[in-house]
């Protein structure tokens, strides 16, 4: 049975959603565009008070979740049943929505994500993930300093992220790449070894005994290059990633192993 999330985790996610919920508040109109995003801020603040339920949708559905076949699409009706658009109503809104999910998960920490099993810690690390990355977004609007992870919490969005590789992996894209073991090392934090074989990438705990490709990441940084947030060669080059090994140009073939619309 999953443990509760530590509690410096759980605040650390009321914290950054109070944050981005504090923005709509700061006189923003909803109509205007987000920069970067086909979205408006209402649209964006719609999309974050959404994940909740989207997130207890998943745990309901347990192991009889079917992957869709367009993510871009499925991504945008979860939308559907959130339709306030002025954007101190959608913060009221996404305090109350989040503030409810975080104690459900806190009481229930066994959860379920994309048909595999998941657990509250790493849920909290979407939460982590979703306020921050969107309250940059917002942030490019409202004019507000952008929101930085620390490196606590972005090795919490890391492990999270971790969790759910092999279920964005495209098979047919994967087929594409070679297979090999790569290794990634996070400052402060995890060691994970990624498996690619065949159609999938299996992803565990721990350092391999052999490696393909090595990369030593500062944890925020991958993050945000993993997203788009962040360019990768300005990470290289400014020491935010490290790769190297036998075939260090192998990782960027991991990338290309996504599925369209995520």
């Amino acid at each position: 049975m999953a443990q509760p999330p530590d509690s410096w985790l759980v605040d650390a996610c009321r914290a950054r959603v109070s944050e981005f919920s504090a923005q709509l508040r700061g006189g923003v109109t909803g109509a205007g565009p987000v920069p970067n995003l086909e979205w408006t801020v209402a649209e964006l603040a719609q999309h974050v008070a959404s994940l909740p339920a989207l997130w207890l949708d998943q745990h309901g559905q347990g192991a009889d979740f079917v992957r869709p076949d367009d993510f871009a699409v499925f991504i945008e009706s979860t939308r559907g049943d959130v339709t306030e658009t002025d954007p101190a109503l959608l913060a009221d809104l996404i305090d109350s929505i989040f503030a409810a999910y975080l104690e459900e998960i806190q009481a229930r920490p066994d959860r379920w994500l994309y048909g595999s099993k998941s657990t509250a810690t790493e849920m909290c690390g979407f939460v982590l993930n979703e306020s921050v990355l969107h309250g940059r977004d917002l942030a490019a609007v409202t004019g507000v300093a952008p929101p930085s992870f620390t490196q606590q919490e972005a090795n919490a969005v890391v492990a999270a992220t971790m969790s759910t590789v092999s279920f964005f992996i495209d098979p047919d894209k994967a087929r594409a790449q070679p297979d090999g073991v790569y290794h990634m090392k996070f400052r402060g934090g995890d060691d994970y070894t990624l498996t690619k074989q065949g159609p999938g990438v299996a992803v565990s705990t721990g350092k391999p005994p052999k490696a393909d490709a090595h990369l030593n990441a500062d944890p925020a940084t991958f993050v945000m290059v993993s997203l788009g947030r962040k360019n990768q060669y300005v990470a290289a080059l400014t020491g935010g990633s490290i790769a190297y090994g036998r075939k260090p140009w192998r990782l960027l073939g991991l990338a290309e192993m996504v599925v369209d619309g995520v």
